[in-house]
């Protein structure tokens, strides 16, 4: 809020003249507050007001919105022994013996709400989809062909992961180390990213993240 304005005098336009001035403002800065708004924008109300050559007033008005676009936040990470599912197999990894993990999405969003949102990554050639997901309410997929997991989130409210909880899947994958990987750290998903669209602004918000590896988190 600037309660008296921003003024710029011009001081003199001839006939047939045009110019242009600009100004600069910021939004709230702090963000457990920009979290608890819904919809955030700055409505901006500019008047130009003159006087004639022949003494009579002239004035002009505009209006516009300035919208901000949501922060939709992917993560991912691998899991041992938290998590939905029971994992086996040996830690670390050994060559041509399968060990599973637990991979966990999780999704958290600001201010807006958002649709069409979709998470997608893609499974080594020695990780195997073992067909497993968790909460069953959320739409997970696994392309053999293309070796795609997608995760067809839908809509997502806004404050989730603040004022309600994050969006979270899980699902559960084995790999099988070959001699070249043996003592290596082993990707367990990689290309993962995130696009879904802002239903304030209309904005495509997208998002990415590192590989998930056989660096568990638990």
């Amino acid at each position: 809020k600037y309660p008296g304005g921003v003024t710029e005098k011009i001081h003199e336009l001839n006939p047939g003249d045009e110019g242009q001035t600009s100004f600069y403002l910021s939004s709230i800065f702090n963000p457990i507050i920009v979290r608890s708004i819904k919809n955030p924008h700055i409505d901006v109300n500019v008047q130009m007001s003159g006087t004639k050559a022949d003494s009579s007033d002239i004035s002009s008005e505009s209006n516009f919105t300035i919208k901000f676009n949501s922060i939709m936040d992917l993560s991912a990470k691998s899991y041992r022994s938290v998590g939905p599912f029971s994992n086996n197999g040996p830690i670390p990894p050994r060559v041509d013996k399968e060990s599973t993990y637990t991979v966990t999405w999780i999704i958290t969003n600001t201010s807006n709400d958002l649709k069409d949102a979709i998470v997608n990554g893609k499974l080594p050639i020695n990780v195997d989809w073992k067909g497993e997901t968790s909460p069953s309410s959320e739409r997970v997929t696994f392309d053999p062909s293309s070796r795609i997991v997608t995760w067809n989130v839908g809509n997502i409210t806004a404050g989730t992961g603040f004022t309600y909880s994050a969006r979270t899947v899980s699902f559960k994958v084995g790999v099988t180390p070959s001699i070249t990987q043996k003592d290596s750290i082993l990707s367990l998903i990689s290309n993962i990213s995130g696009k879904s669209t802002d239903t304030y602004t209309d904005a495509t918000l997208q998002n990415s993240v590192g590989d998930v590896t056989t660096r568990y988190f638990d």
